[in-house]
């Protein structure tokens, strides 16, 4: 078992050079509760994250090969989701009332149903899945695979990976075949409508990831209406 604390923040505001308390004067934490977890004792936990629809608290224990959802009212154990293997990062969408968790473990991506409370579908991605992010305009999550030096982008309303490999050639034998460095990530939109507005996350995000990979270029494609997707 996992003994798990939580902590009550007092807010602290600073104007101008006023004085700051010294530490005698009082924690700025404070104990409210403490109550154990499911599974083995001594394994990493990681990521955690909020559903504020349900007041749950989602926590990814990495090295146990699940993830929970915890009632912050009553702070007990509402579901142990398995199937999540070296789950890392944690990521809930609210508009679809599911949340998605980075498989380091086998590679994957598990998409679980908060109403059934059980994993729904895997996605099979690069190596190492970790962080992830959710762009709620674009109704994209974004998942950085770390070894894989990759980023995988999953289109939650069919739970699909729509990075799409490059078709290239090769000058020497005239032959053409799936690169596998270049990627396009394809986010469509009508002519006459305007383009969703980024958020905070997302342009973090994507400053993020153009810091640490090698993108030397972008393109953006115009495509006659029938050729859309459905």
């Amino acid at each position: 078992m996992r003994t798990w604390l939580l902590f009550l923040c007092a807010r602290v505001t600073m104007t101008g050079a006023r004085k700051l308390p010294s530490p005698t004067s009082g924690p700025t934490l404070k104990k409210v509760a403490e109550f154990d977890l499911p599974g083995p004792p001594g394994k990493r936990f990681d990521y955690l994250t909020i559903d504020a629809d349900d007041h749950y608290l989602i926590s990814a224990h990495l090295a146990a090969g699940q993830t929970y959802v915890i009632d912050l009212g009553t702070n007990k154990v509402v579901a142990t989701i398995g199937d999540t293997p070296g789950a890392e990062g944690v990521e809930y969408v609210p508009d679809l009332h599911k949340f998605y968790t980075s498989n380091a473990y086998d590679n994957t991506i598990g998409v679980v149903d908060l109403k059934q409370m059980k994993v729904v579908k895997k996605l099979k991605t690069e190596a190492k899945p970790d962080g992830s992010t959710y762009a709620a305009p674009f109704h994209k999550l974004y998942v950085s695979d770390e070894r894989g030096k990759a980023e995988a982008i999953v289109d939650v309303t069919k739970d699909e990976i729509i990075t799409v490999p490059v078709i290239v050639r090769d000058d020497k034998t005239h032959s053409r075949g799936y690169s596998d460095k270049q990627f396009w990530s394809i986010h469509i939109h009508g002519s006459n409508e305007p383009d969703p507005k980024h958020d905070g996350a997302y342009d973090a995000f994507v400053k993020m990831y153009r810091d640490n990979s090698d993108i030397k270029s972008a393109y953006d494609i115009c495509l006659p209406n029938h050729s859309r997707p459905n």
